[in-house]
């Protein structure tokens, strides 16, 4: 049978989970992506696709619609950027599966498509034990964890904090008096920190109206 029929037969839903099991060790990487696409595969054979050698067999699996939890946080930790971003992704993807994919991979903080669960991922991973995760927090952008950060342990998680032009005045001004010196240059850089006047912050030292 050629490939091409080989991989309508995977993606057909009425195909029985023998046929599936078969096709899933199939040399064609496009068959057994069918195999990781049908929405009626088993978990045990999507198991064994989540493991392929190919990133474009793991994605489809990912990007099935029932694969099981277990399977996602497998794939939450993929070596391949791509396969974690369709885990992260995927609709009423699991809070779990969030954490662990931005765990993985600190310098893609990937939200849920869904707003509130966005906003109740980034608020838990500003207590992530992971100073990565953090520092990583403070660059995309997500306010309300500013002031907290700020006050991280961490210095690269401060600097991080010190750099962005979100970070509000008030922020600024408690890190342009950090002991450590490269988070006072970083206040320093921030085109954010200014004073109503226009004027830079001098020596380290911030200009904010009381």
């Amino acid at each position: 049978m050629e490939y091409v029929a080989r991989k309508g037969v995977a993606g057909n839903v009425d195909c029985p989970t023998k046929v599936l099991a078969v096709l899933a060790t199939d040399m064609n990487r496009d068959v057994r992506s069918g195999v990781a696409g049908n929405v009626d595969c088993p978990t045990k054979v999507l198991a064994v696709l989540a493991t392929d050698k190919n990133k474009d067999v793991r994605e489809y699996v990912a990007q099935n619609v029932n694969c099981p939890v277990e399977l996602l946080l497998a794939l939450a930790t993929d070596k391949n950027k791509d396969v974690r971003g369709d885990v992260a992704r995927k609709v009423n993807c699991p809070i779990a599966v969030l954490v662990a994919v931005v765990e993985a991979s600190p310098d893609d903080v990937l939200v849920a498509s869904d707003p509130d669960t966005g906003e109740y991922l980034l608020a838990l991973l500003v207590k992530s034990k992971n100073g990565k995760v953090r520092a990583a927090l403070a660059r995309c952008r997500y306010e309300p964890a500013l002031p907290v950060l700020a006050q991280d342990k961490v210095l690269t998680v401060r600097v991080a904090v010190a750099k962005q032009p979100q970070t509000p005045l008030d922020v600024l001004k408690v890190l342009a008096a950090d002991a450590d010196v490269e988070v006072r240059k970083a206040v320093l850089a921030n085109p954010s920190a200014t004073d109503e006047g226009g004027d830079r912050y001098p020596h380290g030292r911030c200009l904010v109206p009381s």
